[in-house]
């Protein structure tokens, strides 16, 4: 409470409104004060010491005990004064972190008091700030049996004046039948500022979702995000658990047990060329920028296939992610190509080429080799065709330009 400098002493808290800081068995550990009249900062706490970590105690918990067990849910708010507030009109389950984000302390001390936590934040940008933070320090802390909810308050609200205006059972109508579950506000936030009808928009979602699903621990809210993802970019959830480099979930079935022979041997499939290629593509679209099979090649089935593949990456204008390509190949005739090579690749993750030098120059010799074992099998078929009947003009142009493009590359 005291400032030691030039061998003077200070009052710390001078012209402020205090606030007594307790932790859950009641004792002072610190202190926060308000500024009465004008100055900065307009709230000052206790400097942080091994007995007071503002990361670890929340403000007014102590005092809110009771009320967070009657009500059944436990409230977190910004600031001191709106826990103070809402106590006046009986709201008596408001708890506020002590100057900082929540943190993850902040959640499993808050799940220990109740199954239901509702977060109010003011509805301006710094608000949503505040409950993006606590979001994301909630998810690795996330349980099956507890519920998080968001409230935003009108941008010209606090919790304080929201209840001196509008009454507790206002704000308490408001806090149950208006916030969202976090899985609402989680999709919502994410997905705010992306156009999901765009293959790049969908792209972006699982990109940015990725990370954070990966966090939550709790099983069944887990598998129900990302379903909820799977319905929204429209991958089904077997390869989209694929994407996330996470398995599906197992059914649980009892089945009768057989034991397999001591030694089993299965044959791996062997994958052609072109597959190859394609299967590099999916995992590395960049390295489209090194293909360029030229137009009057005939091609057929898989080869056609690696061509429409190399044509929809070079014509996307911004970078794409393994799932975004199977989102270009979705709906056209390649579709069943792509989606075999791409389950045989996530099924033999050690075949898989990573984005090195080395890896690069095998993919850029297999474009080569490709590329001359396609032209070599149009000679022989023109040829072949010539000597029992014309060629057609457009036949001929076909031999001249592989002819004389003997000594080209499809390497750009």
């Amino acid at each position: 409470m005291v400032i030691a400098k030039d061998d003077k002493h200070y009052d710390r808290f001078r012209d402020r409104i205090m606030f007594p800081i307790r932790d859950t068995r009641g004792q002072i550990i610190g202190f926060g004060g308000r500024i009465l009249d004008k100055g900065e900062p307009k709230y000052l706490n206790s400097p942080e010491t091994p007995l007071f970590d503002k990361g670890r105690h929340l403000y007014g918990l102590h005092e809110a005990r009771t009320g967070i067990k009657e009500a059944a849910r436990v409230l977190v708010v910004e600031g001191y004064m709106d826990v103070v507030a809402l106590a006046q009109f009986g709201i008596e389950y408001a708890v506020a972190a002590l100057g900082t984000a929540t943190t993850a302390d902040h959640i499993k001390l808050l799940m220990r008091q109740s199954d239901d936590i509702y977060f109010c934040f003011d509805g301006d940008s710094a608000g949503r700030k505040a409950a993006w933070r606590a979001l994301e320090n909630a998810l690795p802390q996330l349980k099956d049996d507890k519920s998080l909810h968001f409230l935003f308050l009108p941008a010209e609200h606090d919790p304080d004046s929201y209840v001196r205006a509008k009454g507790a059972p206002a704000f308490e109508d408001a806090l149950i039948h208006q916030s969202q579950p976090l899985s609402a506000y989680f999709w919502q936030a994410l997905s705010q500022n992306l156009n999901l009808a765009t293959q790049e928009g969908k792209a972006e979602l699982i990109k940015t979702s990725s990370p954070l699903l990966a966090q939550i621990k709790a099983p069944a809210l887990a598998y129900l995000l990302r379903q909820r993802l799977s319905q929204m970019v429209g991958i089904d959830e077997h390869n989209l658990a694929q994407l996330l480099g996470q398995e599906t979930p197992k059914r649980h079935i009892q089945q009768k047990r057989y034991q397999l022979p001591v030694q089993t041997f299965r044959q791996p499939e062997m994958m052609s060329l072109v597959q190859q290629q394609i299967r590099a593509l999916l995992i590395n679209p960049q390295w489209a920028v090194y293909i360029d099979l030229p137009e009057y090649l005939d091609l057929h089935g898989d080869d056609a296939c690696l061509a429409a593949l190399v044509e929809r990456i070079q014509a996307s204008i911004t970078p794409l992610n393994s799932g975004a390509v199977l989102e270009l190949m979705r709906n056209t005739e390649f579709e069943p190509i792509i989606q075999h090579i791409f389950e045989h690749a996530m099924a033999s993750p050690d075949i898989l080429q990573s984005d090195n030098e080395e890896d690069c120059a095998t993919f850029k010799a297999g474009m080569q080799k490709l590329w001359d074992n396609l032209k070599l099998r149009q000679l022989d078929a023109l040829k072949r065709k010539s000597r029992e009947h014309p060629l057609t003009d457009e036949e001929n142009q076909l031999l001249r330009s592989l002819l004389s493009s003997s000594k080209q590359t499809p390497n750009q």
